[in-house]
């Protein structure tokens, strides 16, 4: 029996809700068992679930996870659709890809279809400037200069959709991933260990970002298959992240945090049952945003369940030998760091508030009071 389950969620960044913004941000799950194709699409803090007929018997078993990060920065301003439109064209061009694969891919069957996502993205980015052309309010708040580029150069107005792009595929006997511009791509192994398996991007710095826009984007597109000659595993969990959620934490220390906050992640959704691990999920990520980047933040999981039942007293050797190491700090005179402090403090407050609303709803069950649950079967 398969015990694999995927989930994609995007919430809006704090900042963004102060400053009136759009979520930008735009994720993709997908598990398909060939039963059934399930879909979970993320955006602005809402979910949904479909559930589809049954796919060829070519189509492999294979889980696919994608997130899209469309740029800050005002002169994109439609970043937001060209985030939907990055999963979109992944989507589209994944599926087709898996349909006719018979084996493993390699790197340059990736670039391959690399090169036909950007395609199918920029026809989605024409055909909606052709239905939507754009107007006197999204250009007047950028300079004479770059309105005036937008409304006369075809090629470069596909700058104001501009967005980053991560994508993972894992099926029965391989796992490949891809990523455009910033944001994080992290497994976890056999081993308990957290890795991050495509190469970094180094152009990658603060709040530069390479991006699906940019010329060389197909090129500069960074790849990873596995297994490899490297590493001869297939891992049991991946977790894509736009940088909403890694630069909630000190950029020297990120990588660690992650691991924590994906090791807790992986914990809930072993202890508990699907839905309230995603209502856990949702309910942090907030409270992340806001007490850390501000940004929008998206992540988009698939989730070995038997994988990560195997390796659970692994993670609580890690988790006990943390707790020994902090104890010996404060015996030293050396306090715990403050984002420490606040990594626990934001999952305890998500936690806490889950809580309340477990119990208030048992309460409106006893009294006959409907409850009203985001998601769509």
């Amino acid at each position: 029996m398969n015990t694999t389950k995927v989930f994609a969620v995007s919430v809006r960044g704090e900042n963004h809700k102060k400053n009136n913004k759009k979520c930008q941000d735009f994720s993709i799950a997908i598990n398909s068992d060939l039963k059934s194709f399930e879909r979970f699409i993320g955006n602005e803090a809402t979910w949904e679930r479909k559930q589809q007929g049954r796919f060829k018997k070519t189509f492999p078993q294979c889980h696919i996870a994608i997130v899209a990060d469309g740029h800050g920065d005002d002169e994109f301003i439609r970043s937001d659709r060209g985030s939907r439109f990055a999963c979109e064209s992944a989507l589209v061009c994944i599926i087709s890809f898996l349909k006719t694969q018979k084996k493993k891919p390699t790197e340059e069957n990736i670039h391959q279809l690399i090169k036909s996502i950007i395609k199918t993205w920029n026809e989605k980015v024409v055909s909606d400037l052709g239905l939507s052309p754009f107007g006197n309010s999204e250009l007047s708040k950028l300079p004479d200069e770059k309105s005036g580029r937008y409304l006369s150069d075809d090629e470069y107005s596909r700058h104001a959709y501009g967005t980053t792009l991560i994508a993972v595929v894992q099926c029965d006997t391989y796992w490949f991933g891809f990523h455009i511009g910033d944001g994080k791509c992290v497994v976890l192994s056999q081993n308990a260990d957290f890795i991050h398996p495509i190469p970094w991007d180094d152009r990658c710095f603060l709040n530069v970002t390479t991006s699906i826009c940019d010329e060389d984007a197909a090129e500069r597109a960074r790849v990873r298959v596995l297994p490899d000659e490297k590493d001869d595993y297939i891992p049991i969990a991946t977790f894509l992240c736009s940088d909403g959620l890694d630069d909630s934490y000190p950029v020297k220390d990120n990588e660690k945090y992650l691991a924590k906050f994906y090791r807790t992640l992986a914990l809930n959704f072993i202890e508990k049952d699907f839905e309230k691990s995603f209502d856990d999920v949702k309910e942090t990520l907030p409270l992340l945003s806001k007490k850390g980047s501000g940004d929008d933040i998206s992540i988009s999981c698939i989730l070995d369940i038997d994988g990560i039942i195997k390796i659970k007293s692994s993670f609580n050797e890690q988790i006990t030998k943390e707790r020994e190491e902090n104890i010996q700090q404060e015996k030293n005179g050396i306090p715990n760091s403050d984002i420490d402090n606040n990594h626990n403090i934001i999952i305890n407050n998500a936690l806490k508030e889950i809580q309340k609303k477990e119990v208030n709803s048992k309460y409106n069950n006893k009294n006959n009071h409907t409850n009203i649950i985001d998601i769509k079967a």
